[in-house]
């Protein structure tokens, strides 16, 4: 057991054997002879038994609330998150040197990192970064630029990462699509070559194919293109 459920069970036993005093002491204080409060005012006693049970309600209310914390937030957790950022507040950080040595967490498939990738991102899918969580164990508190194709895999990878407690995840919007359509390099093998004819001129135009592609066959199954 871990040392914050020890501490919320000790807090839960403390509070537990002070309501058994408490509702001790309200028993007894039903059978309790008030002495010379008694003998001067037999009305007293009733008044004061009501004060002690009033008394009594309040501090049981009072413990009821302050026991809620401990299960909500145990004594020395945090609420880790991640931050969400432009592909040029990205290139910034990878390229302008705002961040020392980030790591370039790639979040897609196998074939999609094969056809183009950001420089010297790590490849690690969405889908096995729970099971894989201990290859970024040294980087837990530093800065992890996260994409995918175009943002919605990269976001539940930023949600994994900030539930095991990494400090500075970064979710880049738009994916690796908006990297390529704001004119950033990536490294690719694989092309899509255009050739158009007009005017006696013949215009080429190369681009990675991974921009054309809407799915990959070579990928496993169970990934959709809007991914």
């Amino acid at each position: 057991m871990s040392n914050t459920w020890l501490k919320a069970v000790d807090t839960l036993g403390y509070h537990f054997t002070f309501l058994l005093i408490a509702n001790l002491i309200y028993k007894k204080s039903k059978n309790v002879n008030f002495g010379i409060i008694v003998k001067v005012n037999p009305h007293s006693v009733f008044l004061n038994r009501k004060i002690v049970s009033c008394a009594i309600r309040i501090v049981m209310l009072l413990i009821a609330f302050s026991v809620a914390p401990v299960f909500a937030q145990p004594e020395g957790s945090t609420v880790q998150s991640y931050e969400n950022i432009s592909v040029n507040t990205a290139h910034s950080m990878i390229m302008n040197g705002s961040c020392l040595n980030p790591v370039i967490l790639d979040v897609r498939y196998q074939c999609e990192y094969d056809m183009g990738h950001l420089y010297g991102a790590v490849l690690i899918p969405y889908n096995q970064l729970e099971t894989r969580i201990g290859e970024l164990e040294e980087h837990r508190d530093h800065e992890i630029i996260v994409y995918c194709k175009a943002g919605s895999r990269s976001q539940i990878a930023c949600e994994i990462l900030a539930a095991y407690n990494f400090t500075g995840v970064y979710n880049m919007l738009g994916g690796i699509l908006a990297w390529i359509e704001a004119g950033y390099p990536i490294w690719t093998t694989s092309h899509y070559v255009t050739v158009n004819f007009a005017d006696d001129e013949i215009r080429l135009q190369i681009e990675p194919l991974l921009v054309r592609l809407t799915s990959c066959a070579s990928c496993t199954q169970n990934q959709t293109s809007k991914l």
